[in-house]
């Protein structure tokens, strides 16, 4: 969730500040960024090793391993951290991307008028990525706030809303790969290269070439000529 709050912030600072981006942020401060964003999800599985190492049990609910969060120090320290890695992350989020959608849609008006274009397919994965992310892990926030107030175990709470949350959840992992595909061109590229290398030998054969960036089967002089 933290890289997804920087790559919106990111985003957004580039449009808005492009000339004072390009002094801030060098290779160096890219790199410490990263590295920063790494150290600050940290502090979760530090805790959980040291407080209760062996509070792991098989969820049937979904069919995962968890940890089980019971050591007494999780009961006000859950919905903290629920706040500062789930929540505020989100409000980040939403609060950058909007005013990148602004500043997109302003440039995209300011260059319909002089009948030109802009490069906007990384600005558009950004976007998509981030409001796929807020969408997919705002139930999970409200529930893990919600089950502190819930305290039957056999409530439907416990176990259908959980499985609904989860399911959202895990759509922001598997959504990425279709979020690039649909909007970075490069990225059809490099998978129909791949496709295109394990294809059956009959469209390999002499004569026969396929098309990295179309996909269409092309027929070579030779095989035209005979």
């Amino acid at each position: 969730m933290f890289l997804i709050t920087v790559m919106t912030t990111g985003k957004f600072l580039l449009l808005k500040y492009p000339n004072r981006c390009i002094k801030w942020w060098r290779k160096k401060e890219a790199h410490q960024i990263c590295s920063a964003t790494l150290i600050a999800a940290l502090p979760i599985p530090v805790l959980m090793f040291l407080w209760d190492q062996d509070d792991v049990s098989f969820d049937y609910r979904v069919y995962i391993c968890i940890y089980g969060f019971k050591a007494d120090g999780w009961t006000t320290l859950l919905p903290i951290t629920s706040v500062i890695f789930l929540f505020l992350p989100n409000v980040v989020i939403v609060a950058t991307t909007i005013p990148t959608l602004k500043c997109l849609a302003s440039a995209w008006i300011s260059a319909k008028r002089i009948h030109a274009t802009i490069p906007r397919r990384g600005a558009l994965t950004v976007v998509v990525t981030a409001v796929v992310y807020c969408l997919s892990t705002l139930p999970l926030f409200v529930y893990f706030i919600g089950q502190r107030f819930v305290n039957d175990p056999n409530n439907p709470f416990h176990h259908h809303v959980f499985r609904v949350v989860m399911f959202i959840a895990m759509m922001n992992i598997t959504s990425n790969f279709y979020i690039y595909t649909l909007t970075i061109k490069s990225f059809r590229r490099f998978l129909w290269s791949k496709i295109v290398s394990v294809l059956p030998a009959s469209l390999h054969t002499p004569g026969i070439r396929m098309s990295t960036s179309t996909g269409k089967i092309l027929l070579t002089k030779e095989l035209l000529g005979s």
